[in-house]
C-alpha cells in the first residue's frame, strides 16, 4: 500500500473503510465519489491520507482510554464478588473450609500417645 500513488474507489457503494487506507503514502491520491453509504471515516477526513490517519488514530486512542477507563470499574467489581464468595457461610467459604479439612486429615500424621 504505500507505494501506490492513485485509489480510485468510485461507485462501489462501500459503507466503511478499512483501517489499512491509513497505511497508504502520503502523496497518494484518495477518490472516493458516488459512494453515497460511506459512513467511515466521515467525509471531511476522506480528503487525503494524512486526514484518514488523523481520524483511525482518534479512533484507536479513544479505545484505549475507554478501556484504560473501565479496568478499575472491573477490578472492583471482581473484588466484591470475591468477598461474598468467600465471607463465612458464603458458599466459596464452605468449600474452601470442607477442601482444607479434607487436606488436613489426609496429610496428618496420627499422634500415638502411650
Amino acid at each position: 500500500l504505500s507505494n501506490l500513488r492513485f485509489v480510485s474507489l468510485c461507485g462501489n457503494d462501500i459503507a466503511r473503510l478499512p483501517r489499512t487506507m491509513s497505511h497508504l503514502n502520503l502523496n497518494c491520491d484518495i477518490h472516493l465519489h458516488r459512494n453515497p453509504n460511506l459512513i467511515n471515516p466521515p467525509s471531511k477526513y476522506q480528503q487525503s491520507v494524512k486526514a484518514m490517519r488523523q481520524y483511525f488514530h482518534q479512533e484507536r486512542m479513544a479505545l484505549l482510554r475507554g478501556t484504560v477507563l473501565l479496568l478499575p470499574h472491573f477490578r472492583r467489581a471482581r473484588w466484591r464478588a470475591n468477598e461474598r464468595l468467600y465471607r463465612p457461610g458464603g458458599c466459596g467459604y464452605v468449600v474452601c473450609k470442607e477442601r482444607f479439612e479434607e487436606s488436613v486429615r489426609r496429610n496428618s500424621i496420627p499422634l500415638l500417645v502411650e
